[in-house]
C-alpha cells in the first residue's frame, strides 16, 4: 500500500513554497476536487443516499479552501492556520482586499449557510450532531463556489472550472 504526501518543497525543491500565487493555485485545485466530489455525489444522490455526514463538511472545505486562496493571493502575508476551519473570519477580516467578500458579507443568505457548514465541519468530526440540508441549500452552495472559483479565476489566471475555459486546463497542479 502506499500513501505519500510530500511538502511542498521537497516535491519541488527551489520553488518559491509561499509565493501567494503559489498558495491561492493550491488551495483552488483542493477546492475543485471537494466542488467535484460534491457535484458527482449529488448527482447521483439514489445510488449512493444523502451522506449528510460527508456533504456537509465536504461542502464546508471547498468554501474553505476557496477563500483560503483568494485571502492568500490578496496578502502575501495571509496565514491560514490563524483562522482555523472559520470562513466567514477570513472573509470579514479580508473583505476590503477581496471584492466578492465583501458582496458575500452582504448576502445574509451565504452568510448563515456558511455559519450552518462551519458547524457541520466541528460537529462531524467529534460525532455529536444530526445533519441534514436540502436542494435550496445545495444551490446556494453551488452558486457561492461558482462565484468564488471565478473570483479565483480572475484573480490567478487559472482555469478551475470548465466555464472558465474553452479548453481543458493544461496547468500543473503545482
Amino acid at each position: 500500500m502506499l500513501i505519500k504526501v510530500s511538502k511542498y518543497e521537497n516535491a519541488y525543491p527551489g520553488s518559491q513554497r509561499k509565493s501567494s500565487q503559489r498558495q491561492a493555485s493550491a488551495f483552488g485545485y483542493s477546492a475543485l476536487d471537494y466542488f467535484i466530489a460534491c457535484v458527482f455525489l449529488t448527482k447521483h444522490h439514489e445510488v449512493v443516499g444523502p451522506l449528510f455526514n460527508l456533504m456537509l463538511p465536504m461542502m464546508h472545505q471547498c468554501l474553505e479552501l476557496l477563500v483560503k486562496g483568494l485571502a492568500a493571493k490578496a496578502d502575501t502575508n495571509f496565514e491560514p492556520k490563524k483562522f482555523s476551519h472559520r470562513t466567514r473570519d477570513v472573509i470579514h477580516a479580508y473583505s476590503a482586499l477581496v471584492p466578492c467578500f465583501a458582496e458575500i458579507m452582504n448576502e445574509s443568505e451565504i452568510e448563515v449557510m456558511l455559519e450552518a457548514l462551519e458547524e457541520s465541519y466541528i460537529t462531524v468530526r467529534y460525532g455529536n450532531g444530526v445533519l441534514a440540508y436540502d436542494y435550496e441549500a445545495w444551490e446556494l452552495f453551488r452558486r457561492t463556489a461558482e462565484k468564488l472559483f471565478a473570483a479565483l479565476h480572475e484573480a490567478t489566471g487559472l482555469h478551475f472550472l470548465a466555464s472558465q475555459s474553452q479548453h481543458p486546463s493544461t496547468e500543473s497542479r503545482g
